[in-house]
């Protein structure tokens, strides 16, 4: 039903677009009669007055032309439609195929509906693997930071522990030195106490002095 009234519709504006274009037609002859007429008399004139003939002229002959350019694309919307016209009675003949402009432009649509929502699924999924792209990457770039402070702070350490360790062993040093210079005094007092030569008292405060 809908595709029946659609073709009537179309046969009803052809007619009535052959019936203006017809009429447009005569018009435009009676038009450019008169539009000769008028150049006739306007030659008289220019030939008077120039200037004033010339723009009068113009003006006309530029009207003249945009009724031409109308007639024309009246003309091609006239094509048009008959292609129109032939394209859905053509149509017609095949019941299981039943095609109107209303099924064309929701065919049209659902189309265009089809093709934003695939764009949008690729853009999306672009987006999404960009991201874990950049994620990856801050991920590693961060390990890697994180191992170099991490070996940085190894050699450092290993610096200090090794400064310590021979701190440590030069105050081994002296502390050995300095008990074997102890050791040495206190037999020397013993040496010097056994044999009487140094009182215990004095050889005690030699010591002390010491």
């Amino acid at each position: 039903q809908l595709q029946a009234d659609s073709v009537r519709y179309l046969n009803e504006l052809n007619v009535w677009l052959e019936t203006f274009v017809n009429g447009g037609t005569s018009q435009i002859q009676v038009l450019s009669t008169s539009v000769q007429q008028v150049l006739h008399s306007l030659g008289a004139i220019a030939s008077q007055d120039g200037v004033q003939g010339s723009g009068l002229l113009h003006d006309v002959q530029r009207l003249a032309q945009e009724g031409q350019i109308h007639n024309q694309n009246t003309a091609a919307l006239h094509t048009s439609l008959n292609n129109i016209i032939n394209h859905l009675n053509s149509q017609a003949g095949f019941p299981g195929q039943p095609i109107c402009i209303a099924e064309l432009i929701e065919r049209q649509r659902q189309d265009h509906e089809g093709l934003i929502r695939t764009l949008a699924n690729e853009l999306s999924n672009e987006i999404k693997d960009e991201r874990l792209r950049f994620v990856d990457a801050m991920r590693e770039a961060t390990a890697i930071n994180v191992q170099a402070h991490v070996e940085q702070f190894k050699k450092e350490l290993k610096r200090e522990v090794q400064g310590m360790t021979k701190e440590v062993g030069r105050l081994h040093q002296e502390k050995q030195s300095i008990e074997n210079q102890i050791a040495d005094l206190f037999a020397f007092y013993s040496k010097q106490a056994n044999n009487g030569t140094i009182p215990a008292s004095d050889s005690l405060l030699l010591y002390m002095h010491i």
